[in-house]
C-alpha cells in the first residue's frame, strides 16, 4: 500500500495523488507513533482523499471521451493524424505513468522491509560486540537508501511541480481568452432599432479615451495577477503553517502588511529575491523599525525549525516584493471601479433627463416614437414590478425568520432564567438547613453546658444516692423489663408450632408394655473410644492383630483384593466412635 507523509511544500499547486511526498528522515524520542493527528492535518488528509477521488472520475472521463472520439474515428474512416498522435501520446503518458508508480511502489516495498529485517534484527539481537557492529550496518545500509530515495523523489517532486505550474499559466491564459471571447460576443449590438438608438446614445456620451483607459486597467491587473504567479504565487511554496507562523511572528514584532508598505518599502529596501544579507544589515543599524525586522527573523529562523536562516530571508524579501504588487493592484482596481462609479453615474443622469425630455414633449409627439421603445418601456415596468414583488416577498420572510428566531431566544432565555432561579431556590433551601443544623447544634451543646454548669453548682441533683431519684429509676425499669417479657411471650406463642405425635412402644412377647422405668439407661455408659484409651499400647497391637487374622478388612469391605492401590482400614482405628443410643429410644418403633 502506497503511504503519504508530509512535505513542507505541500502547498504548492499541483497534483497531490501523482507524486508520493516524502520527507528527510529524522530521528526523534520525543515524537511517538501513538501521537494524535491535529485538526489541519486531519482536514490536510481528507482534502487529499477528495483530489484524488475527483481526479480519479476525471480520468475516467477523459478515458471515455477518448475511446468514443477513436470509435469515431473508426466508424467514419477518417483519416486524422492529429488526433491519432494525440490519443498514443496519452495512453503513453498513461503507461508511463502507471509503470513510475509500480517501480515507486517496488522501491518503497524494499525500503521497508529493508527497514523490517533490521529492526527484528535489533530485537532479537543479543548484547556482543559482532551482533552490535553488524545492527550498525543493517541501520546505516538502511538510512543511506531512504535518503537516496527521498532525493531522488524530491528532484522528480522539484520536476513535476515545475511542469504542472507552467501548464497551469497557460491554462489560466487559455481561460481568460475564452472569457474574453465570450465577453465580446455578448457584446456585440443586435438588431433593432431600440438596440441601435441605445448604443448610439451611449456611444455618444462615452469618449473613447475613457474605454481604452478601463481597457488598460484591465490589462494591467491581469498582467499583476502574471507577475503575482510568477514569483511563485501567494506563499512561495511554502506550507499552509509555515507562513502563518511566519506572519504571526511580524506581527508580534509590530510588522503589518501595513507598516512594510509604507515604511520599509518607502525607506527603500530591497527587494530582489537574490538580495544578500548585508543589504538588510545595513538597513538594521538605521532604524528602530530594521531592529525589529532584524529580531522577528530571527525568531522565523528559531521557530520555523525546517527551514534555514537564508530561505527565510529570502522569503522576506519575496514577501516584501508581493505586497508591492498587491498594493499596485488594489490601486488599479479602486480606479477602476472609480471609473465605472463615474460611467454609471453619467448613464443615471442620461436616462433622468431623457425621462424628463419625454414628459415635457406633447403627447402628440410621444405617440409618434417608435412602438418598440414602448413596448420596451412596458417590458422594463414590468421587469421592475415583478422585482419589487420578490424584494417585498423575501423582506416578509426574512421578517418572519426573524420573528421566529426572537421567540425562539425568548423561550430559550424562559428556560434558562427558571432553571437558574430553582438552582439558585434549591441552594437557599439548602443553606437554611444547614444554618438550621447549625443553630440547634449550638442549641444543643448550650443546653448541655447550662446543665453540667448546675451540676456543679448543685451537687445533689447529680447524686445517684437521692431517694426520690432511685425510686423513678427503679420504677422505669421494672416497668421496662414488663413490656419486654410480654413481648418476648407474644413473639415466642407465634412462632411456636404444634409437635409431632410421641412414638409409640413396642410390645414385648409376654403382652405387656415396657415402661420407661424397666428400661435400663445407657445414658452414662462409657463409649468404645474412651475405653480404648484405657488399653496400653501391647493390648491395641494384640487387637490390631486378632483383626488381621479374623480377616475383618475383607468383611467389613467387600473385594478388597481387587482393588490395591486402595488403603482400606476398618471402623476399630477411629478414635471417635458414635455415641449410643438413648434409652428412651431403644426398642421403639414409628407407628
Amino acid at each position: 500500500m502506497q503511504q503519504f507523509a508530509r512535505n513542507p511544500d505541500k502547498n504548492r499547486q499541483f497534483r497531490h495523488e501523482d507524486v508520493l511526498y516524502t520527507r528527510k528522515p529524522v530521528r526523534s524520542t520525543s515524537l511517538t507513533s501513538s501521537t494524535k493527528i491535529g485538526i489541519r492535518e486531519k482536514e490536510w488528509i481528507d482534502k487529499q482523499y477528495l483530489y484524488r477521488g475527483r481526479i480519479r472520475n476525471l480520468e475516467k472521463e477523459c478515458e471515455a471521451l477518448r475511446s468514443n472520439a477513436i470509435m469515431s474515428l473508426d466508424k467514419s474512416r477518417m483519416f486524422c493524424t492529429k488526433s491519432e498522435s494525440l490519443c498514443k501520446w496519452i495512453n503513453q503518458l498513461d503507461n508511463s505513468r502507471k509503470a513510475d508508480t509500480k517501480k515507486l511502489q517496488q522501491q518503497v516495498e524494499l525500503v521497508r522491509r529493508s527497514g523490517n529485517y533490521a529492526f527484528e534484527k535489533m530485537k532479537t539481537a543479543q548484547a556482543d560486540p559482532e551482533n552490535l557492529a553488524e545492527l550498525h550496518k543493517r541501520m546505516d545500509c538502511y538510512e543511506n537508501r531512504v535518503c537516496s530515495f527521498t532525493q531522488e523523489k524530491s528532484l522528480l517532486f522539484d520536476d513535476y511541480t515545475m511542469r504542472e505550474l507552467l501548464l497551469e499559466k497557460d491554462l489560466r491564459a487559455f481561460e481568460s481568452n475564452l472569457a474574453q471571447w465570450s465577453v465580446y460576443d455578448s457584446r456585440q449590438p443586435k438588431a433593432g432599432k431600440a438596440s441601435r438608438l441605445k448604443s448610439a446614445s451611449l456611444s455618444a456620451e462615452l469618449t473613447v479615451s475613457q474605454v481604452n483607459h478601463e481597457k488598460l486597467l484591465i490589462t494591467n491587473v491581469r498582467a499583476l495577477d502574471e507577475k503575482i504567479l510568477q514569483v511563485k504565487g501567494h506563499k512561495e511554496g511554502w506550507d499552509d503553517m509555515e507562513h502563518e507562523l511566519f506572519l504571526k511572528i511580524l506581527n508580534e514584532y509590530h510588522l503589518s502588511e501595513d507598516i512594510l508598505m509604507n515604511e520599509v518599502i518607502a525607506h527603500g529596501i530591497k527587494t530582489r529575491t537574490d538580495a544578500t544579507e548585508s543589504n538588510l544589515i545595513n538597513y538594521m543599524g538605521k532604524s528602530q523599525l530594521g531592529r525589529r525586522v532584524y529580531k522577528a527573523l530571527c525568531k522565523c529562523s528559531k521557530k520555523i525549525v525546517m527551514r534555514s536562516t537564508d530561505a527565510i530571508q529570502t522569503h522576506f524579501y519575496w514577501y516584501l516584493e508581493y505586497l508591492k504588487l498587491v498594493g499596485t493592484k488594489k490601486q488599479e482596481i479602486s480606479y477602476w471601479k472609480l471609473l465605472k462609479e463615474k460611467k454609471r453615474r453619467h448613464t443615471v443622469d442620461n436616462i433622468k433627463a431623457e425621462s424628463s425630455r419625454i414628459k415635457s414633449m406633447p403627447l402628440s409627439d410621444v405617440c409618434c416614437n417608435d412602438a418598440t421603445a414602448s413596448d420596451e418601456l412596458i417590458e422594463m415596468n414590468r421587469q421592475k414590478k415583478e422585482s419589487e414583488r420578490r424584494r417585498a416577498k423575501n423582506r416578509q420572510l426574512v421578517r418572519e425568520w426573524k420573528a421566529a428566531k426572537e421567540s425562539r431566544d425568548e423561550e430559550r432565555c424562559r428556560q434558562e432564567q427558571k432553571r437558574e432561579k430553582e438552582k439558585a431556590m434549591k441552594m437557599q433551601k439548602l443553606f437554611s438547613e444547614k444554618k438550621q443544623k447549625v443553630v440547634i447544634h449550638k442549641m444543643k451543646k448550650e443546653e448541655e453546658a447550662m446543665r453540667t454548669q448546675e451540676e456543679k453548682q448543685d451537687p445533689q441533683i447529680s447524686d445517684p444516692k437521692s431517694t426520690e431519684f432511685l425510686r423513678i429509676n427503679y420504677r422505669d425499669a421494672i416497668h421496662s423489663a414488663r413490656i419486654r417479657r410480654n413481648m418476648l411471650e407474644e413473639r415466642a406463642m407465634k412462632n411456636q408450632h404444634q409437635l409431632p405425635d410421641r412414638p409409640k412402644l413396642i410390645w414385648c412377647k409376654n403382652d405387656h408394655k415396657i415402661t420407661m422405668e424397666e428400661v435400663q439407661s445407657k445414658l452414662m455408659d462409657p463409649t468404645q473410644s474412651s475405653l480404648k484409651n484405657q488399653l496400653t499400647k501391647v493390648e491395641l497391637e494384640e487387637r490390631s492383630r486378632h483383626r488381621e487374622e479374623s480377616q475383618a478388612h475383607s468383611l467389613l469391605i467387600p473385594c478388597i483384593d481387587a482393588i490395591r492401590d486402595v488403603t482400606a482400614k476398618s471402623f476399630g482405628h477411629i478414635p471417635i466412635q458414635p455415641r449410643s443410643i438413648p434409652s428412651w429410644r431403644q426398642n421403639l418403633r414409628c407407628a
